[in-house]
Parts: C-alpha cells; sequence; structure tokens
C-alpha cells in the first residue's frame, strides 16, 4: 500500500475484528472477518495478482501489533455470501 492516503488501494474490508487473551497461556487471539475486494474499474491486474497483493495487504495489517519473538497461526476459510 502506498503512503499517501491518496494513493491507497483499498483491497479489503474487515465485517469484525475480536480479540481473545488467554492468560494462562500468555497468548492473545485475534479473529479478524475480511472480505477481498475485487479490482478497481479500469485495473488491469490479473485476478491472481489482485489476489496475492490483498492477501499480503491482508498480512500487513494482521501481523502489525507483533513482535519478532511472537508465534503466528494462520487459518484461512472461505464463505459463501449468496
Amino acid at each position: 500500500m502506498a503512503s499517501d492516503d491518496d494513493d491507497v488501494v483499498l483491497r479489503f474490508t474487515i465485517d469484525s475484528e475480536t480479540d481473545r487473551q488467554y492468560s494462562r497461556f500468555n497468548a492473545r487471539n485475534t479473529e479478524l472477518i475480511v472480505r477481498l475486494l475485487p479490482p478497481a474499474v479500469g485495473d488491469n491486474q490479473e485476478a491472481i495478482t489482485h489476489f496475492q497483493a490483498s492477501v499480503n495487504d491482508l498480512f500487513d495489517y494482521a501481523l502489525r501489533n507483533v513482535d519478532d519473538p511472537d508465534m503466528v497461526g494462520v487459518q484461512y476459510i472461505t464463505r459463501s455470501i449468496y
């Protein structure tokens, strides 16, 4: 994503973000439910290129508060919205 807000391309929306603390295990869980957005009108990116960029932006967002020694797990679930 670009540094200037006018140049930021939104590739996903966050439907919900939930944090849970597990003090017994000194662990925290953050659950994000997101929707990946389609390419902008006039964007000539291939579908797979757009998907990869969207997932990279999502990981950047999800990992923004993670420290180097932290362990991270990722679960990807697709849901039909029909």
